[in-house]
């Protein structure tokens, strides 16, 4: 009875001292999430964009410093947001006959509405100019979570700090208030200065950096990629097609979609002229091997037909095959003796077709040696079904 009343004290002992030590973690850990709103799926179409079907949309994960969640906030989480400016629409519940609305979102400080608990946006693209961004670009919601736990980034098993290399956190304290942290965006050049900001807000700053720069602390983040310029010299009004409800929407937007239609054009004429230029070189392949089967055609026929006309056997279509290959080819000749047995032949045979197979033909080779190769390969491959069938 004493051990077992004394195990259980051991026992007891232990789990308060457990409780004891991991409470102010758990503690610390819900007063730093609570000001976050995780959002596991934003939704979003790209308007206009080819390939983008509405009915499955694109999707990212965003964690979000206010709530409501408001257009400054997503456009420093939109992946997008890096490489070109957008005009940005959410999708809100109404009693319409579909049941939901487009609604235009243009003011930084402007709440982003819900549809079924989540963000729906469908954005279009007004300048294909990438937006600057300072190194706070990176979502506020990891580097605040980094500056507050610096040991996260330790790799696991490192037995001492000075062996890992981290970077050194944005912030030296370890607490930061999500009101006060600067959220950079792309609306400042977008929709110009948030109210009331006197031209000071963080996302105007964001890019006002000399030079283009995003000042000394942006050396951790990634310079936009470039985006591809599409030519739509020549395009006039009459060769587009806009969408209905095109006098309605403010310059900006009708000038984005100017742009993008005209864009759409010029990407069709040149798939159009590259189908052209195939076809026309396929002709023109056709020309060209049809003037070389008129020259080796002759060769050809006398290397695989016999004096009645019929197919000759494999093992002299083998022996024989230096009289009707290309130059260049690593081809070793045998005779006669070298295919009398019938697995010698199977060997032969397939080491022949290493070469002659049209398919094994380098990317520039003449269009002789493509009517050569395709007339011995099927000499070869036929005498081949025979010798299977009479000897095998």
């Amino acid at each position: 009875f004493v051990l077992l009343f004394a195990v259980w004290l051991s026992v007891l002992g232990g789990l308060l001292a457990f409780r004891f030590l991991l409470g102010p973690q758990e503690h610390r850990h819900g007063s730093r999430s609570a000001a976050w709103i995780d959002m596991p799926s934003v939704l979003y179409n790209v308007q206009g964009e080819e390939g983008d079907d509405s009915s499955h949309p694109n999707c990212f994960r965003a964690k979000f410093a206010s709530n409501p969640v408001v257009l400054q906030d997503f456009i420093a989480q939109f992946p997008l947001a890096r490489n070109a400016t957008f005009h940005y629409r959410f999708k809100k519940k109404s009693d319409t006959e579909f049941g939901y609305i487009w609604k235009d979102v243009s003011t930084p400080s402007e709440p982003v509405p819900l549809y079924n608990g989540l963000i729906w946006a469908k954005v279009m693209q007004t300048s294909s100019q990438p937006t600057a961004f300072s190194a706070q670009a990176v979502p506020a919601a990891v580097s605040r979570k980094q500056s507050a736990s610096p040991k996260a980034r330790r790799p696991a098993g490192a037995t001492s700090p000075k062996k890992t290399k981290t970077r050194k956190p944005a912030s030296k304290s370890r607490s930061a208030k999500p009101a006060t942290t600067p959220v950079p965006d792309q609306s400042a050049s977008l929709f110009g200065p948030a109210a009331g900001s006197g031209g000071n807000s963080p996302g105007a700053g964001a890019g006002a950096g000399s030079n283009g720069s995003s000042g000394s602390s942006s050396k951790s983040s990634k310079s936009p990629t470039a985006t591809k310029t599409i030519n739509t010299d020549g395009i006039t009004m009459d060769d587009i097609t806009l969408a209905d409800g095109f006098e309605t929407k403010s310059e900006v937007v009708q000038q984005a979609m100017i742009q993008r239609a005209k864009e759409l054009v010029a990407k069709q004429r040149e798939k159009v002229k590259k189908l052209k230029e195939k076809d026309a070189a396929a002709e023109s392949l056709k020309a060209a091997k049809r003037a070389a089967e008129g020259s080796a055609g002759a060769e050809l026929d006398k290397w695989a037909k016999d004096s009645t006309g019929g197919l000759r056997k494999i093992r002299t279509l083998l022996c024989e095959l230096p009289k009707v290959l290309w130059s260049g080819t690593k081809w070793k000749p045998v005779d006669m003796g070298d295919v009398m047995d019938p697995k010698r032949v199977r060997l032969v045979y397939f080491k022949s077709m290493r070469i002659v197979h049209p398919d094994k033909l380098k990317a520039d080779a003449s269009p002789e040696q493509k009517v050569r190769a395709e007339r011995i390969f099927d000499a070869l491959n036929n005498a081949w079904k025979l010798f299977q069938a009479q000897e095998m």
